[in-house]
């Protein structure tokens, strides 16, 4: 079994602690272009973020809405070269 280099969900004390160890935190822009949009930090350690795509992956496959919605995003837009 692979050591993680990473704590597990268990040890944090809270979930918000927990997204921001998995960089899913909101940080507020400061340059001029993006002065006061909330975006992700997303800094996280690669098995962290394996975890994450994987937990993702299961969510496609198991909820039908989530499916849907997914489907539509990655379709090419029609007519676009």
């Amino acid at each position: 079994m692979k050591k993680r280099n990473y704590r597990a969900q268990r040890d944090y004390a809270n979930s918000r602690s927990y997204c921001k160890a998995l960089g899913l935190n909101l940080k507020e822009g400061s340059s001029s272009q993006h002065k006061g949009q909330l975006k992700l930090t997303k800094r996280a350690s690669g098995p962290a973020w394996r975890d994450l795509y994987l937990a993702t992956l299961r969510l496609i496959q198991r909820d039908e809405i989530v499916k849907r919605w997914f489907e539509n995003k990655v379709r090419p837009m029609a007519g676009v070269t």
